[in-house]
């Protein structure tokens, strides 16, 4: 009975083995213009990460957001990359997150907050209710109403060539463009663009 069982797994590991000989056999070896695709391609793309990490590190910045002015889009604490090439290629947007020293200050601390008008705009608060073009503003869940302190935007006001105009979200704590100490800006505070938030918990493109 025992030497039936022993002569029936000595078959079994026999048919194992030379089923995995004739796969290994039947296996096509790769030819060299296949070995030399596969290289190319890994080339490739170890090529665009590194440019990738080289743009960011050269031309971007990373700052730390310090108030709660721009609730609930960043949070204070927040880390987020800059694009500081970008206004170098084109203007700046209305609903841009932009960096900024308040009068083009170098010494001054950064600054966040959201860009709400540009150069010809007409811009007013009436009733709590941010306008632009007579038009209100909104900005993705952020409405611009129920604003408690109008300052500078009581009154229409036009911007001229090269004056911008910034808010930020959380606009009854924030302190921006309605004040005398920020007043509008020009082309040539702006530091950079905000594009991507590196926190863990709110990890993501900013908008």
């Amino acid at each position: 009975m025992n030497k039936n069982i022993f002569l029936q797994k000595s078959e079994e590991s026999t048919r194992r083995t030379t089923k995995n000989l004739s796969f290994s056999q039947r296996r096509r070896p790769r030819s060299k213009e296949e070995i030399k695709a596969r290289l190319i391609w890994t080339a490739q793309i170890c090529s665009v990460i590194f440019l990738a990490f080289f743009l960011v590190f050269s031309f971007g910045r990373t700052i730390t957001i310090s108030s709660s002015s721009m609730e609930p889009t960043l949070r204070a604490g927040d880390r987020v990359l800059v694009n500081r090439l970008v206004y170098h290629i084109r203007k700046p947007r209305a609903g841009d997150l932009v960096v900024f020293r308040p009068s083009g200050r170098q010494n001054a601390q950064y600054m966040v907050k959201r860009l709400i008008a540009r150069p010809g705009d007409t811009v007013y608060i009436s009733g709590g209710r941010l306008y632009v073009n007579n038009s209100a503003f909104r900005q993705g869940t952020v409405s611009f109403s129920g604003i408690g302190y109008a300052g500078n935007l009581a009154e229409k006001t036009q911007l001229g060539d090269d004056q911008y105009l910034v808010m930020g979200d959380n606009f009854n704590n924030s302190e921006d463009s309605r004040y005398a100490s920020i007043g509008l800006l020009s082309r040539r505070d702006f530091v950079g663009k905000i594009w991507f938030d590196v926190s863990l918990s709110h990890f993501g493109p900013a908008s």
